[in-house]
């Protein structure tokens, strides 16, 4: 199969600069003065300045772009989170016993900081420096910040992002690599856009991107065998939402109708919550991923047994829902898209095709249908270990 990367490439191109471009410019009406400042760094993708604007904040904004400015300022006003941690994007985490408190971060000559609270000197437990996924710049999070506490609105749950950091920035890296390795055009993509993955453990909320918090990916560890190829669904999966929203940042362009109008509407299945928008944005993720797991199944000799197990067992099960989501959108496209959201469904459902017909056989024999949104290896093993030798 040949992925149309050209084609995505520019509409992610497109798309990128536009959103630069809104930002920017709700940035500079709002803060003129600080704009100024701004006006030749990339502080405009970061993910807390698209929050700002889309959610009540709670910390100054000068807090989210500090770490863009040369030189740094000598004093700045901040507000530390439930864990009396400070982020400031580009420099790092500022670590003190003040939880949810306004403070005051104070810069000497020698790059040196102290924190006062309402000018007295508080003590600094410790600075830990930013963390990013080997060779990018992709920030793997490391407290709670402004990105992430609007999901969480009442504060009570611990979704215990340093922990997460800890046992997966070696899965993370390498899943990264196993992409950057065997489809580096997607490698750079990923590079372009994302500017922070947050690593979370949570019951309440699953992995997912949101177009309120940009170039962000959130991904849940909560019961998950945390694995190499875990990340590399997750990155394909979440990552590819990101990505996809640049791409189709005129979204009234791919429908004749309400995009909010609920699937439900044409299934008759009073279960599915999805809008058609939410539904048509399963597919790009899917698309490339699946090519993804595809050319490293063919391509990839350094696999263990129980990875290149599971890279078969998740790429057989995204494939099972792949294929759902196209027949059932085919079956309404007439209705639903425009000629340009046509094009583009047709790249999609052609993609499932090629992708299904190579491993036809390997797939039908799979026994996948009882996979839950946490894939189970164990399970998928049991039922299918003869089939994949």
């Amino acid at each position: 199969m040949k992925i149309e990367q050209q084609y995505f490439e520019n509409l992610l191109e497109e798309g990128s600069e536009e959103f630069e471009l809104i930002f920017r410019s709700l940035f500079k009406e709002k803060y003129e003065n600080l704009y100024s400042l701004l006006d030749d760094t990339d502080a405009f993708n970061e993910p807390m300045i698209c929050a700002a604007f889309s959610t009540p904040i709670h910390i100054p904004v000068e807090q989210m772009v500090l770490g863009f400015l040369e030189p740094l300022p000598s004093k700045i006003d901040v507000v530390s989170n439930k864990h009396g941690v400070v982020h400031i994007p580009k420099l790092g985490y500022f670590y003190t016993n003040e939880p949810c408190e306004s403070l005051e971060i104070r810069i000497k000559d020698n790059n040196s900081f102290a924190i006062f609270k309402s000018d007295k000197e508080v003590e600094l437990i410790s600075f830990k420096e930013e963390v990013y996924i080997n060779d990018t710049d992709i920030e793997i999070c490391r407290s709670e910040d402004e990105s992430i506490i609007q999901f969480f609105p009442d504060q009570t749950e611990n979704i215990q992002l340093e922990s997460g950091l800890e046992k997966s920035v070696m899965h993370l890296n390498n899943a990264y690599h196993l992409i950057k390795k065997h489809t580096p055009f997607y490698a750079e993509w990923l590079n372009y856009t994302m500017r922070r993955i947050v690593l979370f453990t949570s019951p309440q909320l699953n992995s997912f991107a949101s177009i309120c918090t940009l170039n962000n990916a959130y991904i849940n560890l909560n019961n998950e065998r945390v694995s190499d190829i875990f990340f590399l669904e997750e990155i394909t999966h979440q990552c590819g939402h990101a990505l996809f929203y640049p791409m189709s940042i005129d979204r009234d362009k791919l429908f004749i109708m309400d995009y909010t109008t609920p699937m439900s509407h044409f299934s008759g299945i009073e279960t599915d919550d999805r809008d058609l928008i939410n539904a048509f944005y399963s597919f790009f993720p899917q698309y490339t991923g699946n090519y993804i797991f595809d050319v490293i199944l063919d391509h990839e000799e350094n696999l263990d047994e129980d990875s290149r197990l599971e890279l078969i067992g998740r790429y057989a099960f995204r494939m099972y829902k792949y294929g759902l989501g196209i027949y059932q959108y085919q079956e309404y496209s007439d209705q639903i898209l425009s000629e340009y959201g046509k094009e583009m469904f047709a790249i999609f459902r052609e993609g499932y095709e090629k992708l299904y017909e190579k491993r036809k056989e390997l797939f039908d024999s799979l026994d996948i249908k009882d996979q839950v949104y946490v894939f189970d290896l164990e399970k998928f093993k049991s039922k299918n270990l003869q089939k994949t030798i």
